[in-house]
């Protein structure tokens, strides 16, 4: 008699149990590692209405006495399927203080549990919820951004150009971190400088785990974006090449880009404020790009 193998049921369990293993040591070397972070003004836990129920967020209000220069809505990276509002709290701090910008950092479901598009999804009932209920926060004169780090700036720019075709002007400016703007594999394998063919696995893991492969964002004309902050690593960024692509996209159609190439850093950068200083130094001129891209938009 042959051998015989796990069922399938069986085999999702152990990878989702993987996963959650992996959360729970991402979240023991991230959270509340960065003591430098900035206190703010307020820092407020709350829970929004979602699809399938409700989204644990964060709200962090700038320090001092002038009303926040803006408004932005932050989704955190990880794959789809690792991270949360807790690791990238030291980030939102961060951008918070150094752009005087308010922040709602929203979680949402993760892969492999819930398939694509559960991840859109609760993002964007994220969104339509905050341009209903942004006056409770801020006044509705401060603009909007949409922003996020890797798949999170996936979201963020997939969201931005969704509601900006039925309301133009919705979101004022992005703010893209390292994004994740496709996982398409035939361009993934055609490059194999640097760290592409490491990011390849990565990106092939995170597909199989999505099940459903969320459409390539560089393929969509980048000429009705807004104004955009765009930063990302060096060689040991696997998504160089196309935040590249995407950079000269928008200079091609005239979309004001405000660029922070941080050539030493890799992938992830933002999650290691507490360990390196040119991470803390990136953030801290992101957020002179965000007060750029705003005195500008």
């Amino acid at each position: 008699m042959g051998r015989a193998f796990p069922s399938s049921t069986l085999v999702d369990r152990i990878v989702a149990q993987g996963f959650k293993t992996g959360r729970r040591a991402l979240g023991a070397v991230l959270n509340e590692r960065d003591h430098q972070a900035r206190d703010l003004a307020e820092v407020t836990e709350l829970e929004i209405p979602g699809p399938a129920g409700p989204l644990p967020a964060r709200f962090y209000h700038p320090t001092g006495d002038a009303e926040p220069s803006a408004l932005l809505l932050f989704f955190h990276g990880g794959g789809f399927a690792f991270c949360d509002i807790g690791t990238h709290d030291a980030l939102c701090r961060r951008l918070a203080h150094g752009a005087n910008v308010a922040i709602l950092s929203v979680d949402y479901r993760l892969a492999p549990e819930h398939a694509w598009p559960a991840q859109r999804d609760d993002a964007e009932a994220a969104l339509r919820w905050l341009v209903q209920t942004r006056a409770e926060t801020v006044s509705e004169e401060v603009p909007l951004i949409l922003g996020g780090d890797s798949a999170g700036g996936y979201l963020a720019l997939d969201l931005t150009r969704q509601i900006n075709g039925e309301a133009p002007g919705t979101i004022a400016v992005t703010c893209l971190i390292y994004p994740l703007l496709h996982l398409d594999d035939d361009i993934w394998k055609t490059e194999r400088a640097s760290s592409r063919p490491i990011g390849r696995a990565v990106v092939r893991v995170i597909s199989s785990r999505l099940v459903q492969v969320p459409p390539n964002l560089l393929k969509a004309d980048a000429g009705s974006d807004p104004p955009c902050v765009l930063t990302y690593g060096g060689l040991a960024d696997p998504v160089r090449p196309d935040c590249l692509a995407y950079e000269s996209a928008l200079r091609a159609a005239g979309v004001p880009v405000q660029v922070g190439e941080f050539k030493a850093l890799p992938h992830g950068y933002a999650n290691m404020t507490h360990l390196l200083p040119p991470a803390r130094a990136a953030i801290d001129q992101t957020a002179q790009l965000l007060r750029l891209a705003l005195d500008q938009a």
